[in-house]
């Protein structure tokens, strides 16, 4: 049985915060490198601005619909969503979609 996706469960890798995200909601897919962050990262256009291990870098990412991805997936998401204290977009782990964690 075919169940449509309603919302997917995200999870702050830095501070374990969790949320339940639309499936419309735009995340970011980031470089490898930026697997691991030390705190909130900046987008502007298509460039990504973080810090790594007190390292300021620079690379790309990637918008997508959080429907696009799947349990175990780290994306950017904007901290407004996740009740962040600061500014920017956290990295945070696809934790489930509709409450499983089998895509």
């Amino acid at each position: 049985m075919h169940t449509e996706t309603t919302t997917i469960g995200v999870r702050d890798v830095r501070t374990g915060h969790r949320a339940d995200l639309p499936k419309a909601t735009t995340v970011y897919r980031v470089p490898y490198d930026a697997l691991v962050l030390d705190g909130p990262a900046r987008i502007d256009g298509g460039a990504l601005y973080y810090e790594k291990r007190g390292m300021k870098l620079e690379g790309r990412a990637a918008g997508a619909p959080l429907g696009d991805c799947h349990p175990g997936e780290r994306v950017l998401v904007e901290g407004a969503l996740l009740a962040a204290t600061e500014p920017g977009f956290w990295l945070c782990e696809v934790e489930d979609v509709n409450g499983s964690d089998i895509p």
